[in-house]
C-alpha cells in the first residue's frame, strides 16, 4: 500500500497560540477599571472624566485585549513553505511580515525583524508574551536566522573632549544667569518687555550649548563612516537614534575642497550640506575621514592649470545684508537703552549690543575693496586688500611657504619648522566661483611643488 502523499510545502502550517494565562492576566488586571468606568462614566462627573482618560482608559483597553485573546481572536500562523508569517484577527489573515518592499524575515538576538537586500530592516512589533512560550521556541527554531556579515573596518570622527569641555563650562553659567533673569522677567515684566526677550535666548542659548556638550562627552564619538558602502552613521542630535545616511540609494556623498563640507547629493545633482569640518571635531579623525573619501573619488578637486593671477572678490549682496543688519540692530540696541538697574540685565545688554556691533563691522570691512585677494602662482604668493599701505603680502617674514588645507577649506602660512598660521581671509564673505578657482589653482600649485621638488 502506498504513503499517503506529504502536503504541499505552502500548505504546512506551524500555529502560534496565545498564551492564555497572560490574556488572563490582562483581564483580571483591567476588570476593575472597567467597572469603574461603567459605574462613573454616567454620572458626568466633571473632574473625573479627565481621570477617566487618562488613568481608566488604558486598564478598559487591557480587559477588552485580555478578554478578546481568552476568545481567541489574536493568533499567528507561520507558512513554513514560502516563510512567511501571518497576523491573524477573527480568523482572517489581517497582516503577514515580509510586508511590501522587504524579502525575508529575520530573527536577531531573540528579536523578530523584516529586512530588504540592501540590509536596511525595520523591527516587526510582536507581543511574544502573549503568544505560547512553547510554540514561539518552536518558531524560533525553524525561523531563518540573519546570516553572520564580517564587521566593516568603520572609521570613527571623536569629539574634541577639551574644547567640548570648555563649551560646558561656559554654558552652564549662562544657562542659570537666563533662567534667573526670565523667571524675574516673567513675574515683573510684560510679555513684549525687552527683558524677558533677552534673558529667553540668553537662557535657550546655554541650555543648547550644555546639552549637546554634554551629549558630545557622553557618546564621545559624533560619527562613524563605512568606506566600503560609503556610508555615514551617526546619532540623532537629541534623541539619540542611530540614522544612517545616505538613506537613499540614489544619494552620494561628496566632500568639497573648497567649503570644507559633506555634501548629500541626489541624483539630479541638488546638493545638502551634511556635515562641515568643525573645531569640536578631533583634527586627526577628520583627515583620516576625508583621506579616506578622496582614496575613492575619482576627482577630489578640479586644477585650474592656469598661471596666470586669480583675484578673488566679495559676495556685496552677503556682506552688505550682515553688516547692515549687525550695525543696525547695533544703532537701535545703543538709542534704545532703558538704562533699567540690574547688573544682570545691563550684562546681558551689553553682550547683544557687542555681537551686534562686532559682527556688522566684521562684515564691513571686505566691502572697502572690491577685490579682496589675489593669488600669484608663479610666485606662490596671497596679496590681501591691494592697494593698501599695510603688510599684505603672505608668506610674511619668517614664514616659507602658503598651503591651502583640504580638511578645513582655510589657508595657512608655514615656517620651516612646521609651524602653520592662519591667514585672516573671511572665506564666509567670498564669491563662491572665485573661492573655488582660488583653491583649485592652490592645490593644483602645491601638486606641481611637490612633484618637482622647488620651494614654493
Amino acid at each position: 500500500m502506498a504513503p499517503p502523499p506529504e502536503p504541499e510545502p505552502e500548505r504546512r502550517l506551524l500555529k502560534l497560540r496565545p498564551n492564555r494565562r497572560n490574556y488572563a492576566i490582562l483581564v483580571i488586571a483591567g476588570a476593575p477599571f472597567a467597572v469603574f468606568s461603567a459605574y462613573t462614566l454616567p454620572l458626568d462627573i466633571g473632574l473625573w472624566n479627565h481621570l477617566v482618560n487618562l488613568v481608566v482608559s488604558p486598564g478598559i483597553a487591557s480587559f477588552y485585549v485580555g478578554l478578546l485573546g481568552l476568545l481567541g481572536v489574536f493568533s499567528y500562523r507561520y507558512r513554513l513553505g514560502d516563510q512567511v508569517l501571518e497576523v491573524r484577527s477573527y480568523g482572517w489573515v489581517v497582516r503577514t511580515h515580509p510586508g511590501r518592499g522587504y524579502d525575508r524575515i529575520e530573527i536577531v538576538n531573540g528579536k523578530l525583524y523584516q529586512t530588504k537586500d540592501n540590509g536596511s530592516t525595520r523591527r516587526i512589533r510582536i507581543w511574544t508574551w502573549l503568544i505560547n512560550s512553547d510554540d514561539w521556541a518552536v518558531f524560533k527554531a525553524v525561523a531563518p536566522p540573519k546570516p553572520p556579515e564580517p564587521e566593516p573596518e568603520l572609521l570613527t570622527v571623536r569629539y574634541n573632549r577639551r574644547r567640548v569641555a570648555w563649551l560646558l563650562v561656559a554654558s552652564i553659567p549662562i544657562t542659570l544667569v537666563g533662567l534667573f533673569m526670565w523667571s524675574r522677567a516673567s513675574a515683573f515684566s510684560t510679555f513684549t518687555s525687552l527683558e524677558f526677550w533677552l534673558s529667553y535666548l540668553a537662557f535657550i542659548a546655554g541650555f543648547n550649548g550644555a546639552a549637546l556638550s554634554i551629549r558630545a562627552l557622553s557618546h564621545k564619538v559624533c560619527f562613524s563612516y563605512d568606506p566600503r558602502r560609503r556610508v555615514v552613521t551617526g546619532r540623532n542630535r537629541w534623541s539619540g537614534r542611530t540614522r544612517w545616511y545616505p538613506t537613499n540609494p540614489s544619494e552620494r556623498l561628496e566632500y568639497s575642497v573648497s567649503t570644507g563640507t559633506v555634501y548629500r547629493v541626489a541624483a539630479d545633482g541638488k546638493r545638502r550640506r551634511f556635515i562641515r569640518a568643525s573645531r569640536w571635531l578631533r583634527e586627526d579623525d577628520w583627515a583620516a575621514f576625508i583621506d579616506n573619501m578622496f582614496a575613492t573619488t575619482e576627482m577630489p578637486f578640479r586644477p585650474s592649470g592656469s598661471e596666470s593671477e586669480i583675484q578673488v572678490r566679495v559676495n556685496l549682496l552677503r556682506a552688505g545684508s550682515v553688516a547692515a543688519i549687525g550695525l543696525g540692530l547695533g544703532f537701535v540696541f545703543v538709542v534704545l537703552d532703558p538704562g533699567q538697574p540690574g547688573f544682570w540685565f545691563e550684562f546681558l545688554y551689553g553682550i547683544a549690543t557687542a555681537t551686534c556691533v562686532l559682527s556688522g563691522i566684521d562684515a564691513a570691512k571686505p566691502l572697502w575693496f572690491r577685490r579682496f585677494l589675489t593669488f600669484d602662482p608663479g610666485k606662490g604668493r596671497v596679496i590681501l586688500r591691494p592697494g593698501t599701505k599695510r603688510l599684505t603680502v603672505f608668506p610674511s617674514s619668517g614664514f616659507e611657504r602658503i598651503e591651502y588645507s583640504i580638511y578645513d577649506a582655510r589657508v595657512y602660512e608655514v615656517r620651516a619648522n612646521g609651524e602653520r598660521r592662519q591667514l585672516p581671509i573671511p572665506r564666509g564673505y567670498m564669491n563662491r566661483t572665485d573661492w573655488q578657482k582660488f583653491a583649485d589653482a592652490m592645490i593644483a600649485h602645491r601638486q606641481e611643488q611637490s612633484v618637482t621638488g622647488e620651494p614654493s
